[in-house]
């Protein structure tokens, strides 16, 4: 088997993402024959029937949210804990200005695909800039 040279290879129509080599499947009507690269990555692509080539898969939405949005040079996910903290600190900082205290500087630590990253709020303009960068980044999956 590992001397086999396989020059065709054949996508799943139903999803566009599964390349099969060996076997053939049983069933061609559903699947393209492709030739086939044993140097190409398949993995994470799709097969664009248009073009006859593989393209990047899109990103599903959960992924998005985990990759986030950039905000003081950090990948900031757009989940709901984050969502919910920065919620909480905006409140905070109402109640401080309401007494007269200034909550300032602030240090929000804020979930990454990757695990935590701390981000710097000097003062309101700073906090309103991260509030509201995460914030209309997010609302793209609730349009």
């Amino acid at each position: 088997m590992d001397d086999d040279v396989f020059e065709k290879a054949y996508v799943d129509k139903a999803t566009l993402r599964s390349v099969q080599v060996h076997p053939v499947p049983t069933d061609l009507e559903n699947w393209i024959e492709i030739d086939f690269d044993p140097n190409f990555k398949y993995r994470g692509k799709v097969y664009d029937i248009e073009s006859g080539s593989f393209i990047l898969a899109p990103l599903t939405t959960s992924q998005q949210k985990a990759l986030g949005v950039e905000i003081q040079g950090q990948m900031i996910s757009l989940n709901e804990s984050n969502q919910n903290g920065l919620s909480a600190i905006s409140t905070m900082i109402d109640k401080s200005i309401a007494l007269g205290e200034s909550p300032f500087p602030l240090y929000p630590k804020l979930k990454t695909k990757t695990g935590r990253e701390r981000l710097i709020a000097n003062n309101q303009a700073e906090f309103d800039s991260i509030f509201l960068t995460f914030g209309l980044a997010r609302q793209q999956f609730f349009a």
